[in-house]
């Protein structure tokens, strides 16, 4: 436990910066476990987990919804904080005309062996409540780890925490007919290994998302391919979790952006994992990783 904690503390990036007069600022890159739980503390927090292979979507529907408050209020909520910016605009950098790119592209997820997360924190406009979204960065590569070896599945600690867990299915592969069937047995393999090794039960609300749904809009063909998708992980995965959405999103370009509302209105909803206590001691809990750690909040449980 203490050689992975040091390993961590090596890889990731510095949490703050120190300037010349000693003001202490946040650097605005990816957070750590132990920074993150500083936010789940202080209020209403959620962690969503964007599953699914290598370029299945999941960092352009982070983007997409990055960007969207960029340009002002969307959905019903407006941007109010982020300790993350930095890392966010990085990642945006590649879809706007500043960097030079002549087609506009998402930067990838890269493997690594530390689980860093992005915060976006949200403001509802009608009464002002605050939920800061908790967002961990893994690449596709280790979702397909997950399937292969319990360890390397068990290794996602923050699927076990997570708020909602987005298995993200590539609408661009769905409607070609050589690959359709591998993406369906892959999203089917991820949810049954994090089921099978206990990181996903429950205490966990699972959202099915077909990305890139302009591909395959007004498709009869693949609209019955969805319902026959859904009728198959309902019937493999009844009774498994709290609840098990199925819903379609456009994330770029933005100007065809699509389902992101629905998303944001289910994420900032009441959460399965508000009712789950942890083993504690006198309310901390008993596992000694700051990632199993972070989530819960300070006061003592009684």
């Amino acid at each position: 436990m203490a050689e992975e904690a040091t390993v961590a503390a090596a890889s990731a990036p510095p949490q703050t910066a120190v300037l010349d007069d000693g003001v202490e600022l946040h650097t605005g890159e990816e957070l750590t476990p132990s920074t993150a739980r500083e936010i789940s503390a202080a209020g209403t927090a959620r962690v969503i987990v964007l599953a699914g292979p290598s370029d299945a979507g999941k960092t352009s529907l982070l983007v997409a919804l990055f960007e969207k408050f960029c340009r002002g209020p969307f959905a019903g909520f407006r941007f109010a904080r982020s300790k993350t910016c930095s890392a966010l605009e990085r990642r945006c950098h590649w879809l706007r005309t500043a960097s030079g790119r002549t087609r506009a592209d998402i930067e990838r997820t890269k493997v690594g062996d530390v689980q860093m997360l992005l915060h976006l924190g949200i403001q509802r406009l009608d009464d002002g409540t605050t939920t800061d979204l908790l967002i961990p960065d893994i690449a596709g590569e280790e979702f397909k780890g997950a399937t292969e070896t319990s360890d390397d599945c068990r290794r996602l600690t923050m699927v076990r925490r997570a708020d909602h867990f987005v298995l993200c299915l590539d609408g661009k592969k769905l409607v070609d007919l050589q690959e359709r069937h591998a993406v369906i047995a892959d999203g089917r393999s991820i949810l049954r290994a994090f089921v099978e090794d206990g990181m996903l039960g429950l205490f966990s609300t699972v959202t099915v998302l077909f990305t890139k749904a302009d591909l395959f809009e007004n498709d009869p063909e693949v609209e019955r391919l969805r319902v026959g998708i859904e009728t198959d992980y309902r019937a493999a995965f009844l009774g498994k979790f709290a609840g098990m959405h199925f819903r379609a999103s456009i994330a770029v370009p933005l100007e065809k952006a699509a389902g992101l509302e629905e998303l944001l209105a289910q994420w900032t909803a009441e959460s399965a994992q508000d009712a789950r206590v942890p083993e504690s001691n006198n309310g901390v809990p008993a596992a000694a990783r700051d990632i199993e750690q972070f989530s819960w909040k300070r006061e003592v449980r009684l």
